[in-house]
């Protein structure tokens, strides 16, 4: 019974240290601020958040501290991670400082990729890892309501979960969104020709993700795909 209880005083007292640490470490950059501030996200459909069944999060620095036993949640309409202090959600600045989020055993990474030919930061949820990664970007949109009128029904505001988009990415190169095989073949460090070879593209769906992750799966097995400089 001692050692049960001594295990339970334990985590709560990790817990809190993380809380503490946690929350000094972003008073220190003075990046603090509300999450929910003027929003009341319960009266809209839907939820702005990724569903996750108990937000057991981790957060881990460039330098390899981290904080464990942190109330994470992942904001994909504000593109924002937050974690609880007591009532209240802080966001969680958007500095070099914060290398990688883990939420219920889900990796996410504040990313750059290419959009229009412009570097564009992101959340990024990584699905697949090896010397070819292939990541996610969640998505969730937000819907005005609708009033009522003649012969249409009202609508309430509402948050929509979209159809995710998908990239690629070898070593440290660029991510690339997924849009077709030739965004995997225009992957720098690829072997085009043996890719071809091994991969028969008809047979998957580049908008399916089990599909995706079986193709970076088969080119971190086969290393003939890859020309990797070392």
């Amino acid at each position: 019974m001692k050692s049960a209880l001594l295990i339970v005083l334990v985590f709560v007292s990790s817990s809190l240290l993380a809380q503490d640490g946690m929350r000094q470490l972003i008073n220190d950059y003075q990046l603090a601020r509300f999450a929910t501030e003027g929003i009341a996200y319960d009266s809209f459909e839907g939820s702005p958040f990724i569903e996750s069944e108990e937000n057991k999060g981790i957060v881990i620095l460039n330098d390899d501290r981290s904080f464990r036993d942190l109330n994470l949640r992942y904001n994909a309409f504000e593109d924002q991670m937050e974690y609880a202090k007591e009532a209240d959600y802080i966001v969680i600045p958007t500095e070099n400082l914060f290398n990688e989020f883990i939420i219920d055993g889900r990796h996410f990474y504040w990313n750059t990729f290419r959009n229009q030919n412009k570097k564009s930061p992101k959340y990024l949820e990584l699905i697949a890892n090896g010397n070819v990664r292939l990541y996610k970007q969640n998505i969730i949109d937000f819907v005005e309501g609708k009033k009522l009128k003649p012969y249409t029904e009202a609508k309430p505001a509402s948050f929509i979960i979209r159809k995710p988009i998908y990239y690629i990415a070898l070593g440290d190169v660029e991510l690339i969104q997924i849009k077709n095989k030739k965004s995997i073949f225009g992957i720098s460090s690829i072997n085009t020709d043996e890719l071809k070879k091994q991969i028969d593209f008809k047979d998957f769906d580049l908008n399916n993700e089990e599909d995706l992750v079986e193709i970076v799966q088969i080119m971190n097995q086969d290393y003939s795909l890859l020309t990797i400089e070392n």
